[in-house]
Parts: structure tokens; sequence; C-alpha cells
């Protein structure tokens, strides 16, 4: 990216807690729902709703349980042309 180039997001820094494993991939209409099992000892720095990220890319936890969380990856709408 350079100086004035669209962001459509928040930037995302950091560095890495845990490493997930992917247990489940699901349809929902458009959308494809991961759930990741994630070390019990790293359960108290996730929250529904909250942020976490996942290759790089930061993603809203759509479902919470005791070993594993799940996102949402929802496609972006193309833009209409003007």
């Amino acid at each position: 990216m350079k100086l004035g180039d669209e962001l459509h997001g928040h930037m995302v820094q950091g560095h890495v807690d845990f490493v997930g494993t992917v247990k489940d991939v699901k349809k929902d209409g458009n959308s494809t729902i991961l759930a990741i099992e994630f070390p019990l000892l790293f359960a108290k720095y996730l929250a529904f709703k909250g942020s976490v990220t996942v290759n790089g890319v930061s993603l809203t936890v759509s479902l919470l349980n005791e070993d594993t969380f799940e996102v949402s990856l929802i496609p972006k709408r193309s833009r209409r042309p003007t």
C-alpha cells in the first residue's frame, strides 16, 4: 500500500499467541464458517464478537465454545460501476 490508498478495514499488528486447528468448515448461504480449536490456556483472551486474527486477517468471533471459536467469512460485494 502507498499513502493515499483506500483501506477497507483496519491494520493488524502483533505477534502469534497460539496456533489453532481448523476443525470444521461449513457453508451458510454465501458465507463460509470456520470452527477453530484453540489451547484452553488462551480462552480468557477470546470474547464473543471480539476480534481475532487468523492468517493475518482480522475477523470477528461469531461463536465461542470451551475450546473452539467460529468466524464467518462473508464475501465482499463487488462495487457497482459509476
